[in-house]
């Protein structure tokens, strides 16, 4: 590689793994709303089960 392409693929790469880290940030943050949310219909469901069963 030459100095110009080396350095060009450095840029590309660092705003790749910037942005892939991004993504994976996101992916984190949904998958913690998603496990809270799962969570708490669960235990709507119980507390609903538990009030119909009376």
């Amino acid at each position: 590689m030459t100095d110009k392409s080396s350095g060009a693929f450095n840029a590309s790469y660092a705003e790749f793994t910037n942005g892939a880290r991004s993504a994976i940030r996101g992916l984190e943050g949904l998958s913690s709303y998603l496990r809270n949310a799962a969570l708490t219909l669960d235990d709507v469901d119980a507390q609903l089960a538990a009030r119909l069963s009376r």
